[in-house]
Order: C-alpha cells, then sequence, then structure tokens
C-alpha cells in the first residue's frame, strides 16, 4: 500500500511540477522549489519498497530462480544432508557423514544385517542380527561422526567368515532425505557396500522375502546388487 501511495503521489508532484505555467500565481512558488524534487524522492522510495518487496516474496515462493531468456538457476538448499558408510574391513564400523554446509542434528541411524551362514529352522522366522537404533546428537557441517562399534555385543552371533548382508541407514528430523546403503560383511576379512536408492526398494523387498534363497545362492546378490556400484570397505573413506 505504502509503495502504490508513494509512486502515485510522487508522479502527481512530477506533473504538478511540469505544468507550471498552468498552475494559479500562489501555487507556482511552491511547484518551481519543491514538486520536482519531492516526486523524485517519493517515486524512488516507492520503486525501491516495490523491488524489495518482490525479491523477499520471490525467495519465499520460488524454489530457483528464472530469468526471461529462460535460464535457470538452483537456489542453494541449506538443510541437513547425512549419509551412512563404512570403515575398517576387519571389524565394520558406520561413518555418519554430513554432505551439506550446515549442522545436522538428532540423527537417527541403523544397521539390519542376516548372517547367511546361521540360518533358523525353517519353520522360524529369519531375525537380523540384534543391532539396536541408534542415536547421534550432532555432526557438524562437512564432517563426520563415528566410528560406531556395531559388533561388540553380538558375541556368538557372528564368527570369522560369516556372510553378513543387509542395509543400513541414516536419516534426522530436518534432514533433506533418509540415505540408505546395500551392506556385505564377509566377518573379520573384507566388505563392501553400495547406494541404495528409493528406486531400488522393490529388490529390498525381494531380499527381505527370499533371504533363505539368497543364503543358499551366494550369486544372487549379483542381481540385488551390481558389482561396479560396491565401495570396497577401507581403513579411511579417502
Amino acid at each position: 500500500m505504502f509503495t502504490l501511495a508513494s509512486v502515485l503521489f510522487g508522479c502527481a508532484l512530477g506533473v504538478i511540477g511540469m505544468t507550471e505555467q498552468f498552475l494559479p500565481d500562489w501555487l507556482k512558488p511552491f511547484a518551481r522549489r519543491f514538486a520536482f524534487p519531492l516526486s523524485l524522492t517519493f517515486l524512488v522510495l516507492g520503486v525501491g519498497s516495490f523491488v524489495s518487496g518482490f525479491n523477499q516474496d520471490y525467495e519465499l515462493r520460488s524454489p530457483f530462480r528464472e530469468f526471461s531468456w529462460g535460464i535457470q538457476f538452483p537456489v542453494t538448499t541449506r538443510v541437513p544432508d547425512v549419509d551412512i558408510r563404512f570403515v575398517y574391513p576387519l571389524q565394520p564400523a558406520p561413518l555418519l557423514v554430513n554432505l551439506s554446509t550446515v549442522p545436522a542434528r538428532d540423527i537417527k541411524w541403523n544397521v539390519e544385517l542376516w548372517n547367511l551362514d546361521q540360518p533358523p529352522p525353517q519353520d522360524t522366522p529369519w531375525n537380523p542380527l540384534p543391532i539396536p537404533f541408534q542415536m547421534f546428537d550432532f555432526v557438524r557441517a562437512k564432517d563426520y561422526g563415528g566410528p560406531e562399534d556395531i559388533f561388540r555385543q553380538l558375541g556368538s552371533n557372528v564368527k570369522k567368515g560369516n556372510r553378513l548382508f543387509g542395509f543400513a541407514g541414516a536419516t534426522c528430523p530436518d534432514c533433506a532425505d533418509t540415505r540408505q546403503i546395500w551392506i556385505y560383511i564377509d566377518y573379520q576379512v573384507n566388505g563392501w557396500y553400495a547406494p541404495l536408492p528409493k528406486d531400488q526398494l522393490g529388490k529390498l523387498n525381494y531380499f527381505l522375502q527370499n533371504i533363505r534363497i539368497i543364503a543358499a545362492n551366494p550369486s544372487a546378490i549379483d542381481n540385488l546388487v551390481a558389482p561396479s556400484l560396491r565401495q570396497p570397505i577401507k581403513d579411511s573413506l579417502y
């Protein structure tokens, strides 16, 4: 409202200044001295207010900047983005990696692994190893948290050479998304992990419904996770 009034008032004063010869004698001194400076002032205030309001509204409403010639520049989203990865091939441990430029808080992460070499009785559900969901207070921007020891309390549930296969994930209340990975561990030997994008959740459901088949046929894992996507677990991320 202030913007519109400023522009209209400025224009009116400008018109008065430019049509001085048509004004009554008593109004001409005012027009000579004040009309043009005041009109310019109000026009500048009005246009400036309009531009400021437009920019604020555009920043709030638009997910990208679009110019008249059609070029789009994505706006950088300052939200946390936490990934989960593994280090230490002999005793794999998850790391929480903050990929964003802002801190990530209250991170919830989980690792679900099945010991493919210790199947339960035929009529018994095959549950994952007892690794509980975990919380991590915060990870600074472009930093990592951990590594976290997930094997300390498993005891006789795992032995050297056991094949452990499953998935892991991490997210937080303000995170851009939940990130998940496949994870394979040849316990105390080596292992690998690979991305598990949302468009492959059907493969995850297949695995959960056919664990016995996959355990008996190791090559079936290749159908779930292409070897080219696998990242070997190393002593560091780099």
